[in-house]
């Protein structure tokens, strides 16, 4: 009934809102290489509810098809079955349209089938020992399992002698690795470690454990394998000091020898991230390098620009003041030959011919400026002047306040499109501009028609759950949109995820004539799940 279905509607609220949950992306993927299973900032709903969301460690997954089987390793009690069991849970309460306690940028594909091998099925009634009932539960996942189906197993292997058991496991690992499905397996076995590091498609986790304190942290870490630490556990809760001591000697240099390199690994580990990160900055410092470089040089350009528009100012300004001296000098000559046929006096015929020699001097400086301008001017428009062709931004000498496009030429004919008129003009009248004078132009007359700002369009536009060609293409036509409203700076969420989205964005943004710079976001803007974009003005 309606009833009911609101009921549940509001049950799921609440709880989604007693847990802090959100609401995942569902994907069904074609194809299964291409399908990701991504948790961020996931927990434990049950320990939640328990220990509080505070108190309750989250931890980060993130596979795809060069990583679908995860061999999960690290110390007892130090939360490997805990984070298999949430990986499951989350899964089935997202099938069901229950909203999860991770991130929202969690993407959860649709499984066919979720095969769980967790914690012991032996019956005494079935005469089935540990290791018979793992058995027959991994022969039912194994017959049951395909490409699109996620494998959770728990200990796999145990119950049986180490050799055999880690063997056994290898092969089942392996099975359902090329098999293609999603699979997490927690181990104490070393040569699952061995295969998680060399195998392809498989990848190394842990869970970590404090050296200093004896304790584990229940923090996952994706890319290494962790160790047992049974002898510290041991210490910790006070077995017999003699008994452990004799314990290490029996286990011989080879199992300290391991502890160390995974010791030496996890190192290693923070510091390739921490190097990562200096990489990072340093080609974000690169890149604003180079967009202040092209800024300058586009100011350059224009610089250059002014002054050959200067020169021919002044050219002209010379051309009309030589033409006025020299209509100045025939009048004076007409009146000179006047009052030479009047019989002036020889002094004022000597006078005349001083005046003469001075104006010839006169045309003479000026009509060398003349040609210096001229000459200044022809260099620079055979540097800087743009090429007249099909897309050039043009406008015409009667008409400079209107800019057109051209569509199409032949001859010294050109059809331009000015507005919604088009019109078939000679070369010669047309001088073509710059595309930052064509877009001031345009913005200009928008100021004009007050359809220039528009106070709900908004700074920011989310992308997360698009695929890369269609956020570039909405990213585009927003920053269209963003640019004709003069907004200064805008922001666009694309998240983290897998970065493919991320990378696809900056790729785009980096040829964009509208953008003055970008960058990822501050930590107190959304760190790099956001791209802040400062356009041109």
């Amino acid at each position: 009934t309606a009833a009911g279905h609101l009921e549940a509607v509001y049950a799921k609220a609440r709880y989604a809102m007693f847990i802090s949950a959100s609401t995942p992306q569902i994907k069904s993927f074609p194809k299964p290489e291409e399908s990701i299973f991504i948790l961020r900032i996931a927990r434990h709903p049950f320990l939640i509810a328990k220990l509080g969301e505070k108190n309750t460690i989250p931890f980060d997954i993130d596979l795809d098809h060069s990583r679908r089987t995860l061999v999960l390793t690290g110390p007892n009690a130090g939360g490997k079955t805990v984070l298999l069991k949430t990986v499951g849970i989350l899964t089935l309460m997202a099938h069901a349209g229950l909203p999860i306690s991770a991130a929202p940028d969690a993407v959860i594909p649709i499984v066919d089938n979720l095969a769980v091998d967790i914690g012991d099925s032996q019956s005494i009634a079935d005469d089935l020992s540990t290791f018979s009932s793992h058995v027959s539960s991994l022969r039912d996942i194994i017959e049951q399992a395909n490409e699109y189906s996620l494998v959770l197993l728990d200990e796999v292997g145990s119950g049986t002698a180490p050799e055999e058991g880690g063997a056994l496991a290898e092969s089942i690992l392996e099975y359902l690795t090329k098999l293609g499905a999603f699979t997490i397996a927690t181990t104490h076995y070393g040569r699952l470690a061995a295969f998680g590091e060399t195998y392809e498609g498989a990848i190394n986790g842990s869970m970590e454990f404090s050296d200093a304190d004896l304790k584990p942290t229940y923090r996952f870490r994706i890319g290494i394998p962790g160790s047992s630490h049974a002898f510290d556990i041991a210490e910790r809760y006070k077995l017999s000091i003699a008994v452990i001591t004799r314990a290490r000697e029996l286990a011989g240099s080879n199992t300290t020898r391991l502890d160390d390199l995974i010791e030496s690994l996890g190192q290693k580990e923070q510091d390739m991230i921490a190097k990562r990160g200096d990489a990072e900055r340093e080609l974000g410092k690169a890149r604003m390098e180079r967009i202040e470089y092209e800024r300058l040089h586009n100011d350059v350009l224009l610089q250059k620009k002014s002054l050959l528009s200067k020169a021919s100012e002044e050219a002209a300004a010379l051309v009309s003041e030589a033409n006025t001296l020299i209509e100045r000098a025939i009048r004076q000559a007409r009146e000179a030959s006047v009052a030479q046929a009047l019989s002036l006096s020889i002094g004022k015929t000597e006078k005349l011919s001083t005046l003469r020699a001075k104006q010839k001097d006169e045309l003479k400086q000026f009509s060398a400026k003349i040609d210096e301008h001229r000459s200044e001017a022809a260099r620079s428009a055979q540097t800087e002047e743009l090429p007249l062709e099909v897309g050039a931004k043009v406008k015409l000498f009667s008409n400079p306040g209107q800019i057109g496009e051209v569509v199409s030429l032949k001859g010294k004919d050109a059809e331009v499109v000015f507005g919604s008129m088009t019109m078939k003009v000679n070369s010669d009248k047309l001088e073509v501009v710059s595309n930052k004078e064509a877009r001031k132009e345009e913005r200009a007359t928008l100021r004009q028609t007050g359809t220039l700002y528009d106070e709900q369009f908004s700074h920011r536009i989310d992308l997360r759950g698009e695929y890369g060609d269609e956020g570039v293409q909405h990213v585009e036509k927003y920053l269209s949109d963003a640019a004709m409203r003069n907004l200064e700076q805008v922001e666009i969420i694309h998240g983290m995820g897998t970065g493919a989205l991320g990378r696809a964005i900056q790729k785009s943004l980096k040829g964009n004539p509208l953008i003055e710079s970008f960058r990822y976001g501050e930590p107190n803007e959304g760190g790099a799940g956001v791209t802040i974009v400062e356009l041109k003005k």
